[in-house]
């Protein structure tokens, strides 16, 4: 996510990314250009590779990936095939030019399957959505449960219950130093649909009832956020 991987050189296969035997592949935000001898290889071994690509700048599309049925490309939307507009690549520069392709063509939220979430906080740069190729001073957290920072001492979100439910559920917290803290509940188009804490709490643990009532049936998010920026998220479903 939010990464570039350029001007790189491989003896045989990859250049860019090489993956085999059973790898789940997935990527976002991402410019892959100017690699050799391709920019994304799947080598044919004997368990199956999933590759998955969305909002990202891929030179030539997937043309190394071999079409043995050991692999399988989904290639999501938004994704293009353009010169990325470096500003100066020898000189190992790159940061993008102001007429770059890959400028405000991210994406700020993005559900992978299943479980599994990747969302990415809103670029600070005027609500505009982020760059590809570069980490934009985003903070990425991956899978249901995130805890990313090395500490003895972290922040923990239980799994709300009941959940499923209708209308109401609840929401139990734990934050390890006083802190400004939000809690907010998304949809799963990454809409905020509610804001159940925004204020200083001492350390402790903490419990809050959402209730879903006027609200659509389906998968909603709720993250908690520390002033630090740590924050977690968890999935939960309102059935009606």
């Amino acid at each position: 996510m939010n990464i570039t991987i350029s001007n790189n050189e491989a003896t045989s296969d990859g250049g860019g990314i090489a993956v085999f035997n059973n790898v789940n592949l997935t990527l976002a935000n991402t410019i892959l250009w100017y690699n050799s001898p391709e920019e994304i290889y799947a080598l044919p071994y004997q368990l199956p590779n999933t590759i998955t690509v969305t909002y990202s700048n891929i030179q030539g599309g997937l043309p190394g990936i071999p079409s043995n049925g050991y692999s399988r490309v989904n290639w999501l939307e938004n994704n293009i095939d353009m010169e990325p507009n470096f500003v100066d690549m020898e000189a190992s520069n790159y940061r993008l030019m102001i007429s770059s392709p890959c400028i405000d063509a991210g994406t700020d939220f993005l559900i992978i399957e299943n479980d599994t979430l990747l969302a990415v906080a809103k670029s600070r740069y005027n609500g505009k959505a982020p760059d590809l190729g570069r980490y934009e001073s985003l903070t990425i957290a991956i899978g249901p449960k995130v805890s990313y920072r090395s500490t003895s001492e972290q922040m923990i979100l239980k799994k709300n219950y009941p959940n499923p439910f209708n209308p109401s559920t609840t929401i139990e917290f734990t934050i390890p130093q006083s802190g400004f803290v939000t809690l907010k509940i998304y949809n799963n188009l990454g809409e905020e649909v509610a804001t159940l804490v925004s204020e200083t709490l001492a350390a402790g643990s903490y419990q809050y009832q959402w209730d879903a009532r006027g609200l659509a049936s389906g998968v909603y998010f709720y993250q908690l956020q520390f002033q630090s920026g740590f924050f977690q998220i968890r999935k939960m479903l309102v059935v009606k």
